[in-house]
């Protein structure tokens, strides 16, 4: 499969780019299993890197890792096929971690967020009813950390006609009312451009641009687009009694992908392969969903 291919069936089957990195992973497989052994991959050790870094441990379920300037880094969680390799990659969780130590956490199911968890552990959880490519259908369960509190669920319709339009402006629009209702700042991460002509001379770089900033770049725009939509219809529905701590869990629960997006938008220009251990002192576990009854 040629690059201009590969790039024409994303247009094609959005849905299929978002699930999983198959797609752009595919036409590498046998060089991928070997790229840790390339100039593309770090034998230094630094701490304080920036940038987005794809584990060489392939029998890890951390897959990738990323940390700009300010010190905040995402930990990217998932299955690998059975060789070890990066083929049939899903993402099952992102965990976020603040410069000053603070944990918050995003689990997926098929690309689709399913848990937003944050700091103090309110949580703002999706059951999914219906999936089409055109429509998603789910029950949103909306839990306050400082009340103790679960809001009723709530029915939600989500359309995504608009997503197969231009995901980057749906998800723009979600952005735009997760920031209304938290009042903080909220940055889609832009895909980055990958080179044609560095693609089918096979360069690591544009490579790995291609297999892990990109899937991470669209998978958080969809989160956005989804999560936007999700909340505002969750806003309108809640009665008034409990509308201040439904706002303020969302707002907490919120912030692991505000933080995946603003480091992403800062990091995803560059990636490399390396131990995790020589950037990061300490490695979290995945994340684990608890849902309060």
């Amino acid at each position: 499969m040629s690059a201009p291919t590969t790039f024409r069936q994303l247009g094609r089957e959005w849905l299929v780019a978002l699930l999983s990195y198959a797609l752009l992973v595919a036409p590498f497989g046998c060089q991928l299993q070997n790229l840790s052994d390339s100039s593309g991959a770090g034998d230094g050790t630094d701490t304080q890197a920036t940038g987005i870094f794809l584990n060489t441990d392939a029998t890890s379920p951390l897959i990738a890792a990323g940390r700009d300037a300010q010190g905040d880094a995402f930990f990217v969680y998932g299955t690998r096929s059975a060789a070890g390799g990066l083929q049939d990659t899903q993402i099952t969780s992102i965990l976020v971690q603040t410069a000053d130590g603070q944990q918050s956490f995003i689990t997926f199911d098929a690309g689709r967020p399913v848990h937003l968890q944050g700091p103090d552990g309110s949580y703002f959880h999706i059951k999914y009813t219906e999936v089409t490519e055109d429509r998603l259908a789910a029950t949103v369960t909306v839990f306050d950390a400082a009340s103790n509190q679960t809001a009723p669920p709530v029915d939600v319709n989500i359309d995504l006609q608009q997503v197969r339009q231009n995901l980057m402006q749906a998800a723009q629009q979600g952005a735009q009312a997760i920031q209304a209702l938290t009042g903080q700042i909220a940055t889609v991460p832009a895909a980055p451009a990958v080179s044609t002509a560095k693609w089918q001379n096979r360069a690591v770089a544009e490579i790995l641009l291609a297999i892990v900033a990109v899937p991470l770049a669209l998978m958080t725009q969809f989160a956005f687009y989804i999560v936007g939509e999700m909340m505002t219809a969750v806003a309108d529905a809640v009665a008034a009694t409990i509308q201040a701590s439904v706002e303020a869990a969302m707002q907490a629960a919120f912030t692991p992908l505000l933080t995946l997006g603003n480091v992403l938008s800062q990091t995803s220009y560059h990636v490399e392969i390396t131990p995790l251990f020589h950037v990061f002192v300490h490695l979290p576990p995945a994340p684990l969903v608890t849902i309060k009854f």
